[in-house]
């Protein structure tokens, strides 16, 4: 009787351990990459072996992490006034807040925007790139108008984000979306827009005759091809020399 309860007894714990060693082997579909699968083998099937994934978001989205009250003209001329606003870069989209509920404004319909900063109250202007062309196509996103004139410049955000999947355990994971930011500026004439280099020898034939001027300004006053406040004075020096020969 003894000898019988002992056989059962080690039937059991040998039966256990080859199922929670079987069990720790299966991973959930998607989540990890085919050398996973050639590693352990995947059971489609086996709901139960699905690891706990819990996800983060790192870095920002958004045009600002603030809402902004301001005011949207759309495509078909209606105005959106009075509410906060946030840009959605991830999704090109605006964020309106109506009564503690946001709502959306896709970009294909809207024609531009503006916000106000507290609490300086000074207004930031911005377009819809998809009605400017770089190279005969279309700029998917918003533009923030930078400086006014003959010619503009424009600054464009955007994100580009990645997603990193890491294992903490046989059944627990992580999965963290990552958002990093870049800027770009472009020269605007008209509706066709010419991007701006960070080294300044290559815009030399964004200014045509006065390339040499515009660049002599720029070394004199140590600009900066990527900061937009050093951009503004050069492209306020450049909009002056325009003025002169008309």
């Amino acid at each position: 009787m003894n000898y019988t309860c002992k056989y059962i007894s080690l039937f059991v714990l040998i039966s256990l351990a080859s199922l929670f060693e079987t069990q720790a082997q299966y991973f959930s579909p998607g989540f990890y990459p085919g050398g996973y699968y050639n590693r352990y083998g995947y059971n489609p099937s086996g709901l139960m072996n699905m690891p706990l994934v819990t996800y983060e978001k790192k870095g920002n989205l958004f045009w600002e992490k603030e809402w902004k009250v301001g005011r949207v003209v759309l495509k078909s001329d209606k105005v959106v006034e009075g509410y906060k606003l946030m840009y959605d870069l991830g999704n090109n989209q605006m964020l309106v807040m109506v009564n503690n509920d946001i709502k959306t404004l896709p970009l294909k319909q809207i024609k531009y925007f503006e916000w106000v900063h507290e609490p300086d109250k000074n207004v930031s202007f911005f377009v819809n790139g998809l009605d400017y062309t770089v190279d005969g196509v279309g700029l998917v996103g918003i533009c923030e108008v930078l400086t006014t004139g003959k010619v503009q410049l424009f600054m464009k955000k955007d994100v580009d984000i990645s997603r990193d999947n890491y294992l903490s355990g046989y059944y627990s994971a992580r999965s963290v979306e990552r958002a990093s930011s870049r800027v770009e500026f472009y020269m605007a004439q008209g509706n066709h827009l010419f991007p701006i280099s960070k080294k300044a020898k290559e815009n030399t034939e964004l200014f045509g005759e006065h390339a040499d001027e515009v660049l002599k300004f720029a070394k004199s006053n140590k600009v900066k091809w990527k900061k937009p406040e050093d951009l503004i004075k050069v492209f306020d020096y450049y909009n002056s020399l325009l003025k002169d020969v008309e």
